[in-house]
């Protein structure tokens, strides 16, 4: 039941922001710029994360990590992040929306074995690949939540990638370790 709103979070080695669990809070109006790798939300319960200006982080800028459910990402600039703009792992129930993402090191939003999700009204611009969804088998069924890659719906974003070698709009991988069901 946090909130944090209207700081400049910046320059931490480890993380700007780490909630685990951090039940009902909102993250709004800050700015998360320059920091390390491991900054997430994780095992939470409807975390809105909103207006934020995510920018320059080492690894991720906005990551659900494990066991969230209704997690809210709407309203965010992220941009120039070295790994996914914006994260969804082994989480449910979650809603990305209206969130302009550019220019990451890898995806603009990645959804991993996620479900319940809801993605629209996002732009993303010139990161290295648009929307990435991946399934690890291994993983299907585990934690509380019952981890799936189902009930994904994405519509009405626009995503424009740039020319590089490997670059995607949309894409759908999984891990080497499915069974012919899954």
């Amino acid at each position: 039941y946090s909130v944090i709103k209207n700081n400049y979070i910046h320059h931490n080695s480890f993380a700007g922001y780490y909630g685990d669990p951090a039940d009902y809070s909102t993250l709004e109006n800050n700015e998360i710029a320059y920091n390390g790798h491991d900054q997430k939300i994780g095992e939470s319960a409807n975390v809105t994360f909103r207006n934020n200006f995510v920018h320059h982080n080492v690894g991720m800028g906005i990551w659900f990590d494990w066991d969230n459910t209704g997690g809210l990402v709407e309203g965010n600039l992220v941009e120039d992040n070295g790994a996914s703009g914006i994260q969804f792992e082994v989480s449910s129930d979650g809603t990305v929306r209206n969130n302009i993402v550019r220019r990451s090191g890898q995806n603009g939003l990645y959804i991993s074995t996620s479900k319940n999700m809801q993605i629209y009204g996002n732009t993303f611009e010139n990161n290295f690949r648009g929307i990435q969804f991946f399934i690890n088998c291994a993983a299907i069924g585990q934690g509380k939540i019952g981890f799936d890659l189902a009930n994904v719906s994405s519509h009405d974003n626009t995503i424009t990638v740039g020319t590089q070698s490997g670059a995607w709009a949309n894409f759908l991988s999984y891990s080497g370790d499915c069974t012919s069901t899954q």
